[in-house]
């Protein structure tokens, strides 16, 4: 994610080969972060429309930069993995393989679609800001401003690849996390301007909400005695005290807490 910032950064700054060089390390750490590249390339193709030299140079520097660092990548697999596409790309399809059908969040735990919709407001509940942030960008016609663009293509590009996945976790938010927050605050300040509230009024406000979130979170951690749900002690302790025969599959080596048995995880391993 900090790379992936860096070359947003370095972009703005008009430095494209470095900013392809940083997004094309933020995809090594990070599949999905070569989702920001085509997005990238978009917003540079509508700020040079019409202007084919400029388009051309940005659009070659970026891709040289993202090239020059997954090259040694795709290089090894081809090396070891086969000399053909399947073989070159050959992490990422069973990357996507895995994802498909890792057994804990394809069938145990297996969530709506409307998963992240709730999980982003749960996880920080000034996230409901981002609704009057998308409202007030598409109202005001503000697609020609390209900078607000690239952060709406930030959240909306992986969201709906995310979408697409059987496999919905609330770590994958994070790769959205920095540009659901700069909207929020966008949202936050088209609000308080429509009702017209003064600016030390909405930041005093603004305060207020913070520290309570921060007092909120510093009790949680000092303060709240840890404790483990009795539906979960129920669950992974089922096998404590008991006689084990065989091999136990597990999609978690929590249940190592509650039994010596020999645990075989299940959590990567395919399945039709």
């Amino acid at each position: 994610l900090l790379f992936a910032l860096i070359a947003i950064w370095l972009y703005l700054k008009d430095k494209y080969f470095t900013a392809g060089l940083l997004i094309g390390l933020a995809f090594l750490t990070k599949f999905t972060f070569g989702l920001f590249l085509p997005l990238l390339g978009i917003v540079i193709a509508l700020v040079t429309f019409r202007k084919w030299k400029v388009l051309v140079k940005r659009e070659l520097f970026i891709g040289l930069g993202f090239i020059a660092m997954v090259a040694p990548y795709f290089i090894f697999n081809y090396y070891y993995y086969g000399q053909y596409l399947g073989g070159i790309l050959l992490p990422l399809r069973v990357a996507n393989d895995v994802i498909q059908n890792v057994v804990a969040c394809t069938v145990l735990y297996l969530k709506p679609g409307s998963y992240y919709l709730y999980q982003s407001i749960i996880e920080n509940p000034l996230f409901l800001m981002v609704v009057p942030g998308f409202y007030y960008f598409i109202t005001k016609k503000q697609f020609k401003d390209y900078n607000k663009l690239l952060i709406v293509l930030f959240i909306l590009g992986p969201l709906l690849y995310f979408h697409s996945l059987k496999c919905k976790t609330p770590r994958y938010l994070l790769q959205i996390l920095p540009f659901l927050a700069i909207i929020a605050g966008y949202g936050i300040m088209e609000v308080f301007s429509a009702f017209k509230i003064k600016k030390k009024k909405w930041l005093a406000l603004l305060f207020v909400i913070l520290l309570i979130s921060a007092v909120n979170s510093l009790a949680f951690y000092f303060i709240k005695e840890p404790t483990q749900p009795t539906i979960d002690t129920q669950f992974y302790g089922y096998l404590s005290g008991k006689q084990v025969d065989g091999v136990v599959l597990s999609t978690t080596p929590m249940l190592t807490f509650y039994t010596d048995a020999k645990l075989e995880l299940i959590y990567y391993p395919l399945y039709d």
